[in-house]
């Protein structure tokens, strides 16, 4: 004997119920041992408001407002150690904010490096050494996006380290115009 067509139809329709059951208890065990992170925080805010200094920092050192552009440099420096400091205490260390830090601080860096270099403040043999450690940096870090890494930690490559170079490129410049090996770049 051949099943009729209704029971058919209902046996289907019961399946079908079964299963998108099934899925949902999948699905809400699934997003149980997912964690989402608030990406919208403190640290990340003041690391995106570094981002957006960066291009206006280089605006003020190719314009000649040396006096501005260095007060929005500190800020950038403050952020930095604020939004790492805020991050490590509260507990608000996020994958996002492991990966525009370091993004942040290497885009402030070159956009400096480059900009002193078009006003002829930096050499610009130093600047190309500067800008191709940046860019390697850059290589490493989006290899290490790849493979996860704990949130929080550092480049190698800081921002503090990379303005310590900067410093050093211009006084041993400074200095060797003083002892005549030189001309004198400014």
């Amino acid at each position: 004997m051949q099943p009729e067509a209704s029971d058919t139809g209902a046996s289907i329709a019961q399946s079908v119920n079964v299963a998108s059951q099934k899925a949902s208890i999948i699905g809400d065990k699934v997003r149980s041992l997912t964690p989402r992170e608030q990406i919208y925080n403190i640290p990340n805010i003041l690391t995106a408001s570094r981002l957006i200094a960066a291009p206006f920092v280089g605006y003020l050192v190719l314009h000649e407002q040396h006096k501005w552009a260095l007060a929005l440099f500190a800020y950038a420096g403050i952020t930095d150690l604020v939004d790492g400091w805020i991050a490590r205490k509260y507990k608000l260390q996020t994958v996002v904010g492991s990966v525009i830090d370091p993004m942040a601080d290497k885009f402030l860096m070159t956009i400096l490096t480059v900009t002193l270099s078009m006003n002829g403040l930096l050499p610009g043999e130093q600047t190309l050494l500067c800008c191709t450690k940046r860019f390697q940096a850059y290589l490493n870090s989006t290899h290490s996006l790849f493979s996860y890494t704990h949130p929080g930690t550092r480049c190698v490559s800081c921002s503090g380290c990379s303005l310590l170079e900067i410093c050093i490129f211009a006084c041993a410049q400074d200095f060797q115009a003083l002892l005549g090996l030189l001309p004198a770049i400014r």
